[in-house]
């Protein structure tokens, strides 16, 4: 099989194969099980573009979906940003993937990010991953997930970019948080923002309202 072997002689060359046969290929199984044989030794790249092969093939079967969200759950959990954003790019775009099977990647990733110090919580693809399938959070997971938002986004955040993600997510979120709803929230964001040395920081954290 001509691709099988291009796959092992020039990695490249495989990707631009498929590519220009956009995807129509007799055997999509062997092609996949073949990425997944690869991907480890692959670059950034080369990654990307195999993970959106697996999208387009939609993994070929449930044997390989598996793998595929298990590789997904490890680059989204995992503090490389590079790694974090082809977990987040792969993730949206596979919307083959059950209701249940992408819950379960965003809740291993949200329960990984509660596991890091206040000084890691800033992991912006991972963070963002979440939210994108914020619907699929239950109610409780949902409240968890908008305190993690105020407290360690906002209130604990150690950067402007982690100052404004916080806000952001928080304007996209539906029914957005009121201030007399969450209280407390906006106070401790005000009482970071008066006692902020850093001029830049104390401007970023001055929204009193999402």
């Amino acid at each position: 099989h001509l691709l099988n072997r291009l796959f092992d002689t020039d990695l490249d060359k495989a990707i631009s194969k498929i590519e220009s046969l956009e995807y129509k290929l007799p055997d999509p199984v062997l092609i996949v099980s073949k990425i997944f044989e690869k991907i480890e030794g692959a670059n950034i790249s080369q990654k990307s573009k195999l993970l959106n092969i697996c999208n387009e093939l939609k993994c070929g079967n449930k044997e390989l979906q598996a793998t595929f969200i298990t590789k997904i759950q490890e680059y989204l959990s995992s503090t490389d940003i590079q790694s974090q954003q082809i977990g987040y790019d792969s993730l949206l775009s596979a919307k083959y993937l059950e209701r249940q099977k992408i819950r379960q990647i965003v809740k291993t990733v949200f329960d990984w990010l509660k596991t890091l110090s206040i000084n890691e919580k800033y992991q912006p693809w991972s963070i963002k991953a979440v939210f994108s399938h914020y619907a699929l959070l239950n109610t409780e997971e949902k409240k968890e997930f908008l305190q993690f938002i105020f407290n360690e986004l906002v209130y604990k955040g150690k950067n402007i970019e982690q100052i404004q993600l916080g806000f952001q997510l928080l304007s996209e979120i539906k029914h957005n948080p009121k201030y007399e709803d969450r209280v407390n929230n906006f106070e401790d964001i005000k009482m970071r923002r008066n006692e902020e040395d850093n001029a830049e920081i104390g401007r970023a954290s001055c929204r009193e309202r999402v």
